[in-house]
């Protein structure tokens, strides 16, 4: 299989036999075998989100991401994924990432800001999704639905009532439940996540308010969503905890979408770790895709440990096909949560573990845009985005979308994904000693 495979892959795809991890960006992407019409109808991007790949553009501006919007199309990513665009607590204006960027998940109500929003307003994001449109690049937005801002667990900040009325009002929040853990259903659905009071998910109120937001968004023209803390959301599957949040919510959006006459919606959820004792994946499965973010750390872990073996024994979620997992070599909570797991991580063995995890069939990754400590919100940290190695596989993933693999070493520690169908035949090899 290995010599076929290098011999026609020359022809086929005229592009890296070897990905070998460097840090060093590309510097020019004039060359024409690079740009061959960097569209979703050329062939270059992927025509749906789960079958591409996906830029997380974390506190980007809409109008940096306009400015860049080539650029992230010729590296090859197909979607990209914004930040949370909901009024957001305690306006900032300029500041720095590190102090501000958690803000973003405190928001004020479910509607998209007009203004003060330090990444730019409702207009600015109808003007990225047209840019994007012209590429064939669909845009996904961060929503927060599990719990508003506050000042403790206990209470939502008084500045929510400007533009959620009814839940501040009805204080339609849990109270006196402790903080969220994954000790019990309860724990998982009801508990407080630091000090933002919990959202009553069940009550009409908070779920027609969420829907609201969501149809803003498909009329601006989003293609999609990312949920944040979904696992905190119970699902009609929690027994005495149950509520119809899920499908009230996706299949209201999906029915209004399809009025339109839009392309289908993409969702995702976060889901860190595990669902819960006494939960499952399975039961978001009917409404979205999952991150997959335990095994996402297996991965990363075992190339900066260059564990070959746990490379080809790595499985994605339990019940979850990989056509419903999202991958990724690090996320924005991995970098810049409570414990900055990756931030110290250096960028080879991120691209490394990218490079693997997007070398993979049927699931999609996300590639999270680095802020350095210098990032004002709204900027752009680093360019690892626009590397060699990471648009040459975003490209060798759109590529091979719907083909098999074969996951196998050689003894000299490469890493090795041969993905094949009929007379198409490529692979990748990662090195996981330099």
């Amino acid at each position: 299989m290995l010599k076929k495979t290098l011999l026609t892959f020359t022809f086929v795809f005229l592009s890296f036999l070897i990905i070998a991890c460097n840090d060093k960006p590309r510097t020019t992407v004039t060359e024409e075998l690079i740009i061959q019409n960097p569209t979703a109808e050329s062939g270059y991007l992927a025509d749906t989100v789960q079958d591409g790949t996906i830029l997380h553009a974390w506190n980007w501006s809409m109008t940096t991401i306009e400015s860049q919007i080539e650029e992230i199309a010729i590296a090859g990513f197909s979607t990209i994924q914004i930040s949370p665009m909901q009024p957001q607590k305690d306006y900032f204006g300029i500041a720095s990432w590190d102090s501000t960027w958690w803000k973003l998940y405190q928001p004020l109500g479910f509607s998209i800001a007009t203004e003060n929003h330090t990444l730019g307003t409702k207009d600015d994001l109808a003007s990225l999704v047209t840019a994007a449109n012209e590429y064939g690049i669909k845009i996904i937005v961060d929503i927060v639905a599990n719990h508003l801002a506050g000042g403790d667990n206990e209470t939502l900040n008084e500045d929510v009532l400007e533009y959620e009325p009814l839940i501040y009002n009805q204080n339609l929040i849990r109270t006196d439940n402790g903080y969220a853990s994954d000790s019990s259903v309860f724990q998982v659905t009801r508990g407080a996540l630091g000090g933002f009071p919990d959202l009553m998910t069940e009550s009409e109120v908070v779920q027609e308010r969420v829907l609201s937001l969501l149809k803003e968004y498909v009329d601006v023209g989003v293609s999609g969503f990312r949920f944040d803390a979904a696992k905190h959301i119970e699902t009609p599957s929690d027994g005495e905890l149950a509520s119809d949040f899920w499908p009230y919510v996706i299949n209201g959006v999906n029915e209004y979408t399809e009025n339109l006459g839009k392309d289908p919606l993409y969702f995702y959820g976060e889901i860190l770790n595990t669902p819960g004792t006494d939960r499952s994946y399975e039961d978001y499965l009917d409404y979205m895709s999952l991150t997959a973010s335990s095994t996402s750390d297996s991965i990363r872990n075992a190339v900066i440990s260059k564990n070959l073996s746990n490379l080809l024994n790595t499985n994605y979620l339990q019940g979850v096909n990989p056509s419903k997992t999202v991958l990724w070599a690090e996320s924005h909570d991995n970098f810049a949560g409570e414990f900055n797991s990756t931030k110290n991580i250096n960028s080879s063995n991120i691209t490394k573990t990218y490079v693997i995890n997007a070398s993979r069939k049927d699931a999609t990754t996300l590639y999270f845009v680095r802020p350095n400590p210098n990032t004002f919100m709204g900027s752009i940290g680093s360019y690892d985005w626009q590397s060699v190695e990471v648009s040459e596989i975003n490209r060798f993933h759109n590529y091979f979308i719907g083909t098999d693999e074969y996951l196998h070493q050689d003894e000299e520690d490469f890493f090795i994904n041969e993905r094949f169908e009929n007379n198409k035949y490529g692979l990748v090899i990662v090195d996981l000693n330099n």
